[in-house]
């Protein structure tokens, strides 16, 4: 269950990484900068470790992974755990791999209404899914800069994040949310990097031989 915390995480990081974070005020001045450090180059490539504090099992579940994104909706999301790679999910803004490892199985999908699914454009217009509520600096001597960010609408999941970023930068440090089951995520960003460009190829998935292929309508 834990490990369905990701495809919570996945449009969070897109919301953080390409979103024009909609909702800026007087609360929250430094979200334009935030925003604005993602203008020039329109790629990123960031590793991060999750931790899922979970009071239900009383538990610490943790994974790593990679991500490369850009503006257009495109992203390679790998997922390792201490055995490896487990999942893979794949999006070359046209058609969406889902692979599991364990399940020795492919689930490919057509991205037929980008908004339903992709923060990357559902930002994009003036009903945004999230507006800054607040801005704080923390860390030591204010290294740091806070935002929580809070849901317009009830349904979005989590209705609550903090991202945490550089002050003087604005590179993505962390970001922290609770999910519906009251566990604790910490999602820690390493190794985050604009880029102008990344190979095309990073966005098209090839499944491997003897792979069920499963085909959602």
């Amino acid at each position: 269950m834990w490990r369905n915390n990701i495809l919570i995480s996945l449009p969070i990081f897109l919301i953080v990484l390409f979103s024009p974070l909609h909702g800026e005020n007087s609360s929250c001045p430094s979200l334009s900068k935030l925003r604005f450090s993602f203008e020039k180059e329109p790629y990123v490539s960031l590793n991060f470790h999750q931790y899922t504090h979970s009071e239900i099992f009383e538990s610490v579940d943790s994974l790593v992974g990679t991500l490369k994104a850009d503006h257009n909706g495109r992203f390679r999301l790998s997922l390792y755990d201490h055995i490896g790679l487990f999942q893979e999910l794949v999006c070359d803004g046209v058609s969406y791999w889902s692979y599991s490892v364990a399940n020795n199985q492919v689930i490919l999908s057509g991205v037929t209404d980008r908004n339903s699914w992709d923060p990357l454009t559902l930002l994009y217009d003036k009903d945004a899914v999230y507006n800054c509520d607040e801005e704080k600096l923390t860390g030591d001597q204010g290294a740091s800069t806070t935002f929580k960010m809070v849901a317009r609408d009830s349904t979005s999941s989590p209705q609550v994040f903090f991202l945490d970023v550089t002050s003087r930068a604005y590179i993505p440090q962390a970001i922290k949310y609770f999910d519906d089951n009251n566990s604790r995520i910490e999602i820690w960003i390493s190794d985050f990097v604009r880029l102008e460009r990344l190979p095309d190829s990073l966005f098209q998935f090839y499944p491997p031989i003897g792979v069920e292929i499963i085909e959602l309508p």
